[in-house]
């Protein structure tokens, strides 16, 4: 092959490259204003009827890290369940004018907050109630919970809203769908809430994360349940963020006196068949806090003795609610000596 014939042919594959990526810049183009016009002409007027609904108790946040935040001062009855959010921008009531016994924070996402619960079924609610009936004096519980939140906000939210209530410990509620990340093809807990008040800028790449997700959740064809496949996926894939979003609960709340420790919320999904099938995950979720000096509960036992405490979507049922209560009022009377002491526990057999 002679120069003159070399020249025309590497011109022509030139050419060809140019031209196909060419075509797939159209492709891609033309794929992001069909995804930006399904989210205009259907997404979003859901989204923003949902918003606009007299019982929607949220609202946008200042707080770019949060984004959105329960609305205070907020008052109304949801399915004949009351749902009161005090000026502080929590569910309860207010607090105390005046600090006369230990403060305990809970903190988490729908679960703690006690989403299809009335206020007096609320987990904190109730634990608060079993500290009271099992030490002299009791304490009072914050609810920190935001429905949709995964652990990175609930950090955030743990730091703001201690400032302004001073709790003396904290319990992490971890729920395994904590592990859900915004921005990531792990976004999902709280897409719509999220995507309600952060619209994404691409749509494109937000559908395909979407479909990933909903495919690993078992949900992509309109299914309500969640499944092992997905919690595994969830957890095995941010595990390392979430961890890191844990510590630092746990150094802050070193820096301001408070004791902190988590309590791992496990999957009712798992525990059909009177086992956990996500035993393997608690352990290494367990390990991997213990490895760095935070106080964790992971064993899902007492859960498994007892059916009906969670409903398909795995949120705790009332039974649950009042088990979990129990569960979890123990671990802070074990987990918080100083704190049980000014609850007055010794009486009540703990030493």
């Amino acid at each position: 092959m002679t120069l003159a014939q070399t020249i025309p042919t590497t011109t022509s594959r030139r050419v060809k490259i140019i031209g196909a990526v060419a075509m797939l810049i159209v492709l891609l183009v033309s794929a992001e204003i069909a995804a930006s016009a399904f989210y205009y002409l259907v997404v979003k007027p859901q989204l923003d009827a949902t918003k606009a609904e007299p019982g929607h108790y949220y609202r946008a946040s200042d707080n770019p890290r949060l984004v959105y935040e329960l609305t205070p001062g907020y008052q109304g009855s949801h399915d004949g369940r009351d749902l009161h959010i005090n000026s502080l921008g929590l569910r309860g009531p207010e607090l105390t004018p005046v600090k006369d016994r230990p403060r305990i924070a809970i903190l988490g996402d729908s679960v703690t907050f006690g989403i299809w619960h009335a206020d007096a079924e609320a987990l904190p609610h109730l634990t608060g109630v079993e500290l009271q009936n099992g030490c002299g004096r009791g304490a009072e519980l914050l609810n920190f919970g935001v429905p949709g939140y995964g652990a990175q906000e609930i950090r955030e939210q743990f730091q703001v809203k201690s400032a302004a209530t001073s709790p003396d410990a904290a319990v992490y509620l971890l729920n395994l769908n904590d592990f859900a990340r915004r921005e990531t093809p792990y976004e999902g807990a709280d897409a719509g809430l999220y995507r309600m008040y952060h619209p994404p800028l691409l749509k494109l790449p937000f559908f395909i994360r979407k479909v990933a997700y909903r495919f690993e959740k078992g949900t992509l064809l309109g299914g309500m349940n969640p499944t092992l496949q997905w919690y595994r996926w969830l957890i095995g894939g941010t595990s390392h963020q979430t961890f890191d979003d844990i510590e630092a609960m746990a150094a802050f709340a070193k820096s301001r006196g408070i004791s902190f420790a988590v309590f791992v919320l496990p999957s009712g999904l798992a525990l059909e068949g009177g086992a956990n099938a996500l035993a393997d995950e608690h352990k290494a979720i367990a390990e991997a806090l213990q490895a760095r000096g935070i106080t964790v509960a992971g064993d899902a036992s007492g859960f498994i003795r007892t059916p009906s405490l969670f409903d398909p979507t795995d949120h705790l049922t009332g039974p649950g609610n009042h088990l979990a209560a129990a569960e979890l009022a123990m671990f802070i009377r074990r987990s918080f000596p100083g704190v049980a002491a000014g609850m007055n526990c010794q009486a009540a057999g703990v030493q």
